[in-house]
């Protein structure tokens, strides 16, 4: 396996600049940013109490929203109904 590996890496590599359409080398990149700028740009995160209410609030429903869906699909009666053999209808 060692000496297909050094063969392969010996190898010339395709040359790519004739892959590209002339639109895609001529189409403008976004502009590159340091990270520091982009850092200065974000706001703080403020977590005041109504945030924190907020947050709980939908905890709330979605722990709720889970117990229903853990709940079963089928009520008692249609369960019972379900279980029954049924009719055979006679054809006239």
């Amino acid at each position: 396996m060692l000496p297909a590996l050094l063969l392969f890496g010996c190898t010339q590599f395709p040359d790519l600049e004739d892959s590209f359409s002339e639109e895609a080398l001529s189409s403008k990149f976004p502009k590159l940013e340091p990270v520091e700028e982009l850092r200065s740009k974000i706001r703080e995160a403020q977590i005041t109490d109504a945030s924190v209410a907020d947050i709980e609030a939908r905890i709330d429903n979605l722990k709720a929203r889970a117990a229903r869906l853990r709940g079963t699909v089928i009520d008692q009666n249609s369960r019972n109904r379900l279980s029954q053999q049924p009719a055979v209808v006679p054809t006239n």
